[in-house]
């Protein structure tokens, strides 16, 4: 059987002579060796050489470090450029800690390059890379985050983009859902309902009727309610309260439960123990456990879940034919993206009903002419 090789060894033949080092793994520098492997003495040098690494304290890992801006008008300087406008200086602080990464990121793979030299081709082949190292989603994050890098430089003459389109409107996204959340079925709404506690039963009802995603529903406060509608700030709506946030009336199902349930603390929606929810994740959880055991989800397997409520409420809306922007009063969608989808779906449904419609009396008038003209007809005996 073959001794396993040994590690750390640098050989090397000079003049005919062999030659045998220790290379230390901690900071490369070499410790000549018995040049017979064979030898006690080679066994010795080579056993206090491996002790040596386990005295010796490893360096720490270095942060990584943005490259260096060259010169005006690089990318880099327009981080730096974003980073002190108005647009990013309203924004979230958690919001500010969100976007620090990808910046890093992007200074460090863009920064010594030009603003202008960026088109939506070198945009898409940096996106795919990102999507390779990182995943789709961070990917369209930096996307989104060039596009406001973009937009904050392009007033500065040192960038030279003044009168360019913004090349990040004909790049590509990335990320694309797996499979869209489907809204609940009536049926499912009503055994929900039938067998939830009560504090799920009014959050059934905020999310469905109140359209909005989870983490705005958690955070309503009752001084929101005025006993008609709530004023909503979304939580991807990236600034201040200011212009003033979304005025959402109630639908009667959600008004009526607002107005008969207890007020146990400042927030809408409370736990089992009457406590604020801490995040939206919680609040989905327990929906979620109550779904599994009422048998309408499975562990393990995707199925109906708390913001699919929030698919109820556009689907229904558009259902009225109100368009997209009657969608996006009610679910604060900024971007007419979802709202279009689901307005173009109710607009095909609609549409194909009138079509079947039409259709079934033009096979009911065909059936009478028919009728008509067969009677007409005199048998020939």
């Amino acid at each position: 059987m073959s001794k396993k090789p040994l590690d750390y060894l640098n050989r090397k033949i000079a003049k005919g002579k062999p030659y045998v080092y220790f290379r230390s793994p901690v900071d490369g520098r070499l410790a000549p060796l018995p040049s017979d492997e064979t030898s006690i003495e080679f066994k010795r040098a080579y056993a206090e050489c491996l002790k040596s690494i386990k005295r010796q304290p490893r360096p720490k890992a270095k942060a990584p470090v943005v490259r260096p801006v060259n010169g005006d008008g690089t990318i880099g300087k327009g981080i730096a450029q974003y980073k002190i406008s108005l647009e990013y200086l309203e924004l979230k602080d958690s919001t500010k800690r969100i976007y620090a990464q990808p910046l890093d990121i992007i200074g460090l793979y863009l920064g010594g390059t030009a603003l202008a030299d960026l088109d939506s081709d070198a945009i898409d082949i940096y996106s795919e890379k990102i999507t390779k190292e990182f995943c789709a989603s961070a990917a369209d994050r930096q996307i989104f985050l060039l596009s406001n890098i973009w937009r904050a430089c392009k007033k500065h003459p040192e960038f030279r983009i003044k009168g360019m389109a913004n090349p990040v409107e004909e790049a590509t996204l990335r990320y694309k859902a797996k499979r869209p959340a489907r809204p609940w079925t009536d049926a499912e709404q009503t055994l929900f309902m039938q067998t939830a506690p009560e504090h799920l039963q009014l959050a059934k009802l905020l999310l469905h009727f109140g359209a909005q995603r989870g983490g705005d529903c958690v955070k309503m406060l009752w001084s929101q309610f005025d006993g008609k509608g709530i004023w909503v700030t979304p939580e991807k709506t990236d600034a201040l309260p200011d212009p003033l946030p979304n005025y959402h009336l109630c639908p009667k199902p959600l008004l009526d439960a607002l107005l008969a349930a207890p007020r146990t603390g400042e927030t809408i929606l409370t736990s089992s123990l009457g406590k604020p929810w801490p995040d939206a994740m919680c609040l989905s959880q327990s929906i979620r456990n109550h779904l599994i055991k009422i048998g309408l989800a499975k562990r393990g397997q995707r199925s109906i879940s708390m913001h699919s409520l929030r698919k109820n409420a556009a689907s229904e809306v558009a259902q009225l034919m109100v368009g997209s922007a009657g969608v996006k009063t009610v679910t604060g969608h900024r971007s007419n993206e979802m709202a279009d989808y689901y307005s173009q779906h109710a607009n095909r449904v609609a549409m194909n009903e009138m079509v079947v419609g039409k259709w079934n009396d033009a096979i009911e008038a065909k059936d009478k002419a028919d009728k008509r003209k067969a009677a007409g007809i005199r048998r020939v005996k």
